[in-house]
């Protein structure tokens, strides 16, 4: 029985003055800044802050001032197997990142910056997508192959595939895989959407705790995301951004502002207030699944603009900015600009943290404060708890003065001023006192 399908037609009013009052500033991020290539593919943020971005020319740490750029050598073997990061993912074991190149899996160690290679089979094949499944096991996606690797074992395996006869296939270009938070692994491919049974580990049409996604058997699907209501977002070549909710279907059907054809959507996050960010080849879209309205990000339509209309990654970090990784033109980094203020409280009836402050300064995830009082203290962003350093922790010449100030010296470093001398601030180093 099919079930019904129900088609939404999504419609742009455009006017000179639609979009000039965005939510949203722009800041950009290229070649020109020390980006390594402009074709970006990943985009992650570590437990440190940094963040790191997988190009065709390389991997880049990024400090919020500078980056730093990791390539091939051919002369030294501890280098990436090749310049292509196409996907980054942090081990949950150890920290290290397991990258995809055109040629091999890089895991880089991104405190010694180095590197290890491995290849199934001698093979040069294009790894260029993976998930963890569990806390040791990698499902990667390979051109025309699914490959489960072993990160303690270091082994590879090859994860055969069935059509719904339950006859053995090959995968025709597999894009991406991706997860819904419900224990279903999705391999995206050229010919719609395959799922992961963990138990006979293999790939098949349908699984019966997974959706069924028989109406896009013979779409080439790129990306498949599970909200924060339950709904599925797919991004197609062709049939546009669909939506799943239940035995039915909601089809977006965005056609270019530009030039009203069929739209391919590459890539389809949701932030952490719930709005949809859906990448195409033709400019960013923010949707709001409560009222149904589309903001589109195209460079003709909107005062604030990409440098780039094509998406290839949409990644949100710890402080919610997002960031945009374009085909060929850098990255972009959309920041709300909403007015209003964020309160912490310094007093309470387990804290005498002093209210009068002199100097702040952040790093981090962590609010660093002095105030009259000769008191040095932090804020925790996310928990809003604030802490104060014990005196007995400074120098014996340290002397407090209510005029110190605290300043950046280095990306990841403080320094305490008070008049006489300067004093390092290592939120690492010392026993707060609360």
């Amino acid at each position: 029985m099919l079930r019904p399908i129900t088609i939404l037609f999504v419609a742009f009013l455009f006017a000179t003055n639609l979009y000039a009052q965005s939510d949203w500033r722009v800041s950009r991020l290229g070649v020109g800044d020390g980006l390594s290539q402009a074709y970006i593919y990943a985009i992650h943020q570590d437990k440190k802050g940094f963040i790191w971005i997988g190009t065709h020319g390389g991997l880049n740490r990024y400090d919020g001032y500078r980056f730093k750029v990791f390539q091939y050598s051919p002369t030294d073997s501890g280098t990436l197997a090749d310049n292509a990061v196409f996907f980054l993912k942090e081990d949950p074991t150890n920290g290290k990142f397991w990258i995809g190149g055109s040629s091999a899996l890089n895991e880089f160690d991104p405190v010694t910056f180095t590197n290890k290679r491995y290849s199934f089979r001698n093979k040069q094949l294009e790894y260029s997508d993976g998930i963890f499944i569990s806390p040791t096991k990698l499902l990667l996606a390979c051109e025309d192959d699914v490959l489960l690797f072993d990160t303690r074992q270091r082994t590879f395996r090859e994860v055969p595939a069935f059509d719904r006869e339950g006859n053995k296939v090959n995968i025709v270009r597999v894009e991406n895989v991706s997860h819904d938070g419900k224990g279903n692994y999705f391999v995206m491919s050229a010919t719609g959407v395959f799922v992961y049974d963990s138990v006979s580990q293999t790939c098949v049409r349908k699984l019966p705790n997974a959706p069924d996604f028989a109406f896009l058997d013979h779409t080439q699907v790129f990306d498949v995301m599970r909200d924060s209501r339950g709904y599925y977002w797919i991004a197609t070549n062709g049939r546009g951004l669909i939506q799943l909710k239940g035995d039915s279907h909601i089809t977006l059907v965005v056609r270019s502002p530009l030039s009203n054809e069929n739209m391919r959507f590459d890539k389809v996050v949701e932030d952490s207030r719930g709005n949809i960010w859906a990448g195409s080849a033709d400019g960013l879209f923010r949707i709001n699944p409560s009222t149904g309205t589309v903001e589109p990000f195209v460079q003709e339509l909107n005062t604030v603009s990409l440098r780039h209309d094509e998406i290839n990654f949409i990644f949100e970090d710890q402080n919610h900015f997002v960031w945009v990784g374009t085909v060929g033109n850098g990255i972009c980094k959309l920041v709300p600009v909403k007015p209003g203020f964020r309160h912490f409280d310094l007093v309470s009836e387990s804290n005498s943290t002093g209210s009068y402050i002199m100097a702040i300064q952040q790093l981090d995830n962590d609010i660093w404060f002095t105030n009259i009082w000769d008191q040095l203290g932090r804020i925790d962003k996310t928990t809003r708890v604030s802490e104060i350093m014990s005196p007995r922790q400074f120098e014996s010449a340290y002397r407090w003065y209510s005029e110190g100030t605290i300043i950046m010296t280095q990306p990841n470093e403080l320094s305490l001023i008070n008049g006489e001398l300067i004093c390092w601030v290592c939120s690492y180093c010392f026993t707060f006192a609360r």
